[in-house]
């Protein structure tokens, strides 16, 4: 769907911000009113190139692939060409990028865990706890917690922060990744720890965002501030009516 959506804001913009190209006028519109939509379908398609990790592309080899559209040129490709070169390309480009992140994650894993305070679990997830806490662990993944957390990936980039919205989150644990839903259960309450979730335990190879590619490795301070446990569920006897 990215690639259909780059190639239709692409073809609505060309008449606007190719350089180079007279401007055309337009009745009932001013030279600013023209301006001023001609710079903002630039940004919109500015941000689509940059979301869909197009944004290394030679804009000069652009704006003439434009100017040729406009002249009346002889082309390169057909629409149908393009559109098969847009998509084989990013396709190119999201295996390459399943196969790096997979390949650097279990890098990044295998070094970790040499780490003595580093806890390896079955499932391949890590954790260190920076402070012990005082509470209750969860008793199980239908429990909700209350954390305060911030996530990078294994450079660094920080791609989410609870910190920086000034607001701790809820949620049951059942309901997240499972990296999260396993490595919570590890922690009482009130403690601080540093999760390393392997890709199979946190998006795999879906990624989950611009951010968050595909097979990504995922790093989380976490602080559990709070177990709620699940309510419940009634037994026979205090569903019988009381006695008078």
């Amino acid at each position: 769907m990215k690639t259909i959506k780059i190639f239709l804001i692409a073809s609505g913009l060309v008449l606007l911000v190719a350089e180079g190209c007279a401007q055309k006028k337009v009745e009932g519109a001013t030279a600013g009113q023209i301006d001023s939509v001609s710079y903002a379908l630039g940004l919109d398609l500015g941000r689509s190139l940059k979301q869909s990790n197009l944004d290394f592309i030679d804009l000069g080899v652009m704006v003439k692939a434009m100017n040729d559209v406009f002249d009346g040129k002889s082309l390169r490709f057909d629409e149908m060409q393009s559109q098969m070169i847009i998509r084989n390309f990013l396709t190119q480009r999201q295996e390459f990028t399943k196969t790096k992140n997979l390949e650097d994650g279990k890098k990044f894993l295998e070094e970790n865990k040499k780490d003595a305070d580093v806890i390896v679990l079955e499932s391949g997830l890590q954790y260190k706890i920076i402070t012990p806490g005082t509470g209750a662990k969860p008793a199980s993944a239908e429990d909700t917690v209350k954390v305060n957390y911030r996530g990078t990936l294994i450079d660094g980039t920080e791609f989410d922060s609870s910190y920086e919205r000034g607001e701790a989150i809820q949620f049951p644990l059942n309901g997240v990744i499972k990296g999260w839903t396993e490595g919570l259960q590890q922690l009482n309450e009130g403690a601080k720890a540093i999760l390393y979730i392997p890709s199979d335990l946190a998006y795999g190879e879906r990624g989950a965002s611009q951010d968050i590619g595909p097979n990504a490795t995922l790093i989380f301070e976490v602080e559990l501030l709070e177990v709620k446990p699940a309510a419940q569920p009634a037994t026979e006897e205090t569903l019988q009516p009381t006695a008078k």
